[in-house]
Parts: C-alpha cells; structure tokens; sequence
C-alpha cells in the first residue's frame, strides 16, 4: 500500500510537473503572439507616420514649387509688359519723328 500510494504522488507530481510546464507554454505562447501583434502594429504605426513626413515633405515642396512658379510667371509677366512699354515708346517716338520729318519736308516744300 505504501509503494502504492508513493507511486500515485510520484505519478501525481508527474503530472502536475507536465500541467506546469504545458501551462508556461501556452502563456509564453499568448504573450509571444501578443507581442508579435503589437510589435506589428508599432511597425505599422511608424511606416505611416513616415509615410505621412514623406507626403507632407512633397505637398510643401510641390507648394514651394508652385509659389515659386507663380513668381516666375509673374515676373516673365511683368518683363513681357515692361516690353510692351518699350516697344510702344519707341513706336511713339518713330511716330513723334515721322511727324517731324513730314512737317520739316512739308515746310520745306512750302518754303520752296
């Protein structure tokens, strides 16, 4: 009876040992998964945020580009009416000369 009852514990303990250790498993097995998990979250996390500073880096150069653009636009605007300026002075002073010479011819004419 005694080797018997030494044989359940031993048995007993056995098992207990195995439920342990199985139990140890498991829940090593749940936080690996639970880290695993939150881990790839974190790692989505960061690609979006990264992402995102890519995005906001293009849409402020893209707006940088724009600004600058218009500028550009505006000057070749300004320089085209500064032209156009010009171009009309000289016209009008071709004019004014013309009017000049016609008169002198004129007069010339007249006084010959």
């Amino acid at each position: 009876m005694l080797l018997t009852n030494k044989g359940l514990q031993a048995a007993s303990a056995s098992v207990s040992t195995s439920l342990q250790v199985a139990s140890a498993n498991v829940s090593l097995g749940v936080q690996t998964a639970a880290y695993n998990v939150a881990a790839a979250a974190r790692s989505v996390g960061n690609n979006v945020e990264n992402a995102t500073g890519t995005i906001s880096s293009a849409v402020l150069s893209l707006g940088t580009n724009v600004e600058t653009g218009t500028g550009a636009i505006s000057g070749a605007v300004r320089s085209f009416g500064t032209s156009v300026e010009n171009a009309t002075g000289m016209i009008s002073e071709a004019a004014r000369n013309l009017g000049i010479n016609v008169e002198n011819a004129t007069g010339s004419l007249s006084n010959a």
